[in-house]
């Protein structure tokens, strides 16, 4: 995990959690800038809401439920990259889907891909019942993920049928591969769901 985290992708532009705070990308550029907000827009037209408006919200601000969805590349990324964040959200009342990207094959030493692919997907599922969110397993293979077309459509189907409000990712430019095609793939998600709700257009292509 590197150190700038989990972002947020908004249909404004591409949003990154770092160490100097909330960022956010223009999708005009790759240009981080600290920002106190980020703004999200459903894409099942539920209006704008910022992150920090919902982390902040309480019994005596309520804000209706929101749908976010966390994308990271490997079991772990997401608790460790941004856990208490969405710990928060679930219980301020928010449903949390996290989609694994790879099941983590790479990751044991000594251990068959099929065997550490066993272990970290049950420590998955362990992590998502004591945080209380949903896991989803996109089903690439850790160190072999690939950016494709064929790929962002799979993901563009998982992410889709959340119909999330605010969804985390990578930082863009994370060293490790893995990491950089979750985001890539999340962030082209993301602005083909909303080219398509927007114009009708089918967008599953990468561009």
């Amino acid at each position: 995990m590197a150190s700038a985290g989990i972002g947020v992708v908004s249909s404004a532009g591409i949003g990154a959690v770092s160490s100097a705070g909330i960022g956010a990308v223009s999708s005009a550029g790759m240009g981080a800038v600290a920002s106190a907000k980020i703004g999200a827009v459903g894409l099942a037209g539920t209006g704008v809401v910022s992150l920090p408006e919902i982390l902040r919200a309480g019994v005596q601000v309520p804000v209706s439920a929101r749908k976010i969805v966390c994308v990271g590349g490997h079991p772990d990324d997401p608790e460790s990259g941004c856990g208490g964040t969405l710990a928060k959200l679930v219980a301020l009342g928010h449903e949390v889907t996290i989609i694994y990207l790879t099941t983590g094959e790479a990751g044991i030493n000594g251990v068959s891909h099929d065997e550490a692919a066993r272990i970290r997907k049950q420590e998955a599922i362990n992590a998502c019942r004591v945080l209380n969110c949903k896991p989803v397993f996109a089903g690439q293979i850790d160190g072999e993920s690939i950016v494709s077309n064929a790929t962002l459509e799979q993901l563009q189907g998982l992410i889709g049928a959340e119909k999330p409000d605010v969804v985390f990712c990578h930082w863009p430019i994370d060293s490790h591969k893995d990491h950089q095609c979750a985001s890539l793939l999340t962030i082209q998600t993301f602005r083909g769901l909303h080219r398509r709700a927007d114009d009708g257009i089918s967008s599953n292509r990468l561009r």
